[in-house]
């Protein structure tokens, strides 16, 4: 596989400090996504050459710091990442017809679930 491409993503965030103990936050990451040719070779000869891409994967969270005193500090936050975008509209790159289905007996076609994660921290200064 070899690939030269550049794309442009975007993140944008929100805070909110309602007093000096709470401040909430949401943000939205826009990945790109990139293109690449991707061949495969049988006996050093290459025998499928085609256009595909990688999608990189969006994500959005939300999070809340409490601040119980001026010393201490306690944030959590949570984090959905939709990396079912990088099955979405795959092309197989092992699949020579682009017309014939993907799914072939006893073998489904590539899918990831998407995740969420959640983080938890603290400070004391």
């Amino acid at each position: 596989q070899q690939g030269d491409d550049s794309a442009v993503g975007g993140y944008f965030g929100l805070m909110v400090k309602p007093n000096d103990q709470w401040q909430f936050g949401m943000t939205y990451r826009s990945a790109p996504d990139f293109k690449y040719q991707a061949a495969a070779f049988r006996n050093n000869t290459q025998f499928l050459l085609k256009d595909t891409k990688f999608d990189s994967p969006d994500a959005w969270g939300i999070g809340a710091v409490w601040r119980p005193t001026e010393s201490l500090s306690v944030a959590l936050d949570v984090v959905e990442v939709r990396y079912s975008e990088l099955t979405n509209d795959i092309v197989s790159n092992f699949q020579i017809n682009d017309a014939a289905p993907i799914v072939q007996e006893g073998i489904a076609p590539l899918k990831i679930d998407n995740g969420v994660e959640v983080h938890l921290g603290g400070e004391y200064v």
